[in-house]
């Protein structure tokens, strides 16, 4: 911005400061003067003797003594920055009811929305996934104790031997709570009909979905916290995203 102005003062006053100009109106009629000063889209300029002033807006060009340019201004003098072409991102969260009914509505569930700063960020939300997938294996070996536990899948969760899976959870507890106050966090209680949507910057994002029905019940740091899944997503300019969420 500082730049724009110093070109539009050096066009106006760099050459000769009080030569005699010519602006031309939008309204047609061409007024003989000598150019002053221009601020803040104002201009103003001695006109037989007395200053006028004129609105950038009304004026088609400026013309000043042949040694010196020529000013267009039917174009901006000072360059607006063009809005952000926001994408969108929308889904639906539903839990488990009953065999009978099926899936409802996760009416007063919570949708907590970020941008992910960097790989660090994306990390710490692959970690949450992890944690999942490695509960839920552990709770099938202790469910049925006769079948052996898949050491090798709990390894590539890095979630093996316990230790490391108690390092895991611990690493999630913590996440959990960066989010939860983080200042730029959005977060949206889904409606009537489980959807929420929002519009966003395009960039990388992680999505935290919590429910209102469900209480997560896996041995873990969050237990007996509502049931939470997590999932990234990559906006990109008008486009729609749709990330939708079931728990069970």
């Amino acid at each position: 911005m500082k730049e724009t102005v110093f070109i539009i003062y050096t066009l106006l006053f760099g050459t000769q400061l009080f030569a005699q100009n010519e602006i031309h109106l939008k309204s047609g009629e061409i007024i003989d003067c000598q150019v002053k000063s221009f601020n803040n889209g104002d201009l103003a300029a001695d006109f037989k003797g007395n200053i006028i002033h004129l609105k950038m807006a009304e004026i088609a060009s400026i013309f000043f003594e042949k040694t010196q340019p020529k000013i267009d201004t039917t174009k901006p003098l000072i360059e607006i920055p063009k809005p952000i072409e926001k994408g969108e991102l929308k889904g639906v969260v539903t839990y488990f009811f009953n065999n009978n009914y099926g899936d409802k509505p996760d009416i007063g569930a919570e949708v907590w929305i970020y941008k992910i700063i960097d790989d660090e960020d994306e990390k710490k939300l692959n970690d949450f996934l992890k944690l999942e997938l490695a509960s839920t294996i552990r709770e099938r070996q202790i469910n049925n104790p006769d079948e052996s536990i898949d050491t090798n899948e709990l390894k590539k969760l890095d979630a093996y031997p316990y230790k490391k899976f108690s390092e895991l959870s611990l690493r999630v507890s913590k996440m959990i709570i960066d989010i939860e106050y983080r200042e730029n966090r959005l977060n949206i209680t889904v409606d009537g009909n489980g959807n929420y949507s929002a519009k966003l910057e395009p960039g990388k994002y992680g999505i935290i979905a919590r429910s209102n029905h469900e209480i997560n019940n896996h041995m873990n740091t969050l237990m007996n916290e509502p049931k939470m899944l997590p999932d990234v997503v990559d906006i990109k300019p008008n486009e729609t995203v749709d990330k939708s969420f079931r728990f069970q």
